[in-house]
């Protein structure tokens, strides 16, 4: 992979971002927003950067909701006892313990998170090594949580995906692959089980639809009858996470 540097200016705003240019990307040209605003292009390799900047140029008011977006977030876990970490639409507390272990571990016990860190850690390495933790814990619930549903609601839908995975993707909350392979965002397990449930059915519909087609969503409908609530409360909630 290769990775360059660019801008595109739209109506006088000059919007700076990172083209990431893969041999492994046949076809799609992605387009997301990070931490700090940060924009960001991953194109196959064989992408023109005039059609990168213009595709930037085309998307400047969606590029624009999402750093606002951005901007309401919850503010960044200290990773200190007492914080609050949403699982499953409840919060549940945070123990941290100073111990002499080599690697940093994540266990739940009722309404409180344990969450044991090396005492050498400095301060930068203690943030990540505390959050990668987090992360590997939500995303074991995460995984918990889709395992013990997909059978009941690919039922539903009438169709049953390949595989399904848990993974850390960034701009999306699933995702449905060409060969029938449904991820999913392990920030999930944060967000309250009617709310997954939406994304669940959504990733699954795909299988029988693969664009967002008004046929897509007459069979969202079909099963979720209420998905228009449920996809707002996604878009609330989402905006709100600490991780």
């Amino acid at each position: 992979m290769s990775s360059e540097r660019d801008s595109a200016t739209v109506a006088g705003q000059l919007i700076e971002f990172e083209t990431v240019r893969s041999p492994r990307r046949r076809r799609t040209i992605e387009l997301s927003v990070g931490a700090g605003g940060r924009v960001r292009v991953s194109a196959p390799v064989w992408t023109s950067q005039a059609e990168i900047v213009a595709l930037v140029g085309r998307r400047a008011d969606w590029i624009a909701r999402q750093r606002e977006r951005l901007t309401q977030q919850a503010p960044p876990l200290e990773f200190r006892t007492g914080d609050r970490i949403p699982c499953r639409g409840r919060d549940v507390t945070l123990e941290v313990v100073e111990t002499a272990r080599r690697h940093p571990t994540a266990d739940r016990a009722g309404a409180v998170l344990r969450l044991d860190l090396p005492h050498e850690l400095e301060p930068a390495a203690r943030v990540e090594a505390a959050r990668s933790a987090l992360a590997a814990w939500l995303r074991r619930e995460c995984a918990a949580y889709i395992d013990g549903q997909i059978e009941w609601w690919a039922a539903a839908v009438g169709r049953t995906p390949a595989a399904v995975r848990v993974r850390d993707q960034r701009s999306r909350w699933g995702s449905c692959a060409p060969d029938g392979t449904l991820r999913f965002n392990w920030r999930l397990a944060m967000l309250e089980p009617g709310i997954v449930d939406y994304v669940i059915v959504h990733e699954l519909a795909h299988l029988l639809v693969r664009n967002h087609s008004p046929a897509f969503w007459e069979h969202v409908e079909r099963v979720l009858p209420d998905y228009r609530a449920r996809k707002a409360a996604l878009r609330t909630a989402g905006r709100v996470l600490p991780l």
